[in-house]
């Protein structure tokens, strides 16, 4: 099994699963295989007949007569190709394992960072808060007016740097909420 790439054996597997309950003729196992959606983008059947007739170099299918009206040959997973089967099965789902732990590592690493971001951005934009806050009742206490306060240099910085902050904090949110679509729609689609 070690010399056949992770296609090869999905693509074996998927033709013993076919094979499994009973034979089935090139034609039909070509349909299933396609419509199971194996392989991206379908398989060729000349591809098919090549593997079919290598699973049958390898022990893996014997062929019988089909129904004399299609002409065709009849195929049926021996002992060892279950066997095969099963063996595959177990290494598919360790790689999906291994796959799995790794992705949903990287994901939490760049939801981390993105979520880092966004709480430094929170903070700032509180400071800002406060000092702007701090600055008005200053001024107030002065005795200037709320119209002169707003036209007042520092104040009217801390309010841009305010509004620049809340700006930069949208931005990272919906950064945020892509990535978390992503993974809830990747996460939807996985499975073996």
């Amino acid at each position: 099994m070690d010399e056949h790439t992770i296609d090869d054996i999905i693509l074996r597997s998927g033709v013993l699963v076919f094979l499994k309950e009973g034979g089935g003729t090139e034609k039909q196992i070509h349909e299933y295989i396609n419509g199971a959606r194996i392989r991206e983008g379908g398989i060729p059947g000349e591809a098919l007949a090549r593997e079919l007739g290598a699973m049958e170099a390898d022990g893996l299918l014997t062929t019988g007569d089909g129904s004399a009206a299609e002409g065709s040959v009849l195929y049926r997973a021996t002992p060892r190709g279950r066997q095969y089967l099963s063996a595959a099965m177990s290494r598919l789902r360790r790689h999906y394992a291994v796959i799995h732990t790794l992705m949903s590592r990287y994901e939490e690493a760049a939801l981390s960072g993105v979520q880092a971001e966004l709480e430094k951005k929170r903070s700032e934009w509180r400071n800002v808060r406060d000092k702007k806050l701090g600055r008005k009742e200053e001024l107030l206490a002065r005795g200037m007016d709320k119209k002169a306060i707003k036209k007042e240099p520092v104040y009217k910085d801390l309010q841009k740097e305010q509004h620049h902050l809340s700006t930069v904090i949208k931005h990272i949110e919906k950064r945020l909420n892509r990535k978390l679509a992503s993974i809830a729609r990747d996460e939807g689609g996985a499975g073996l």
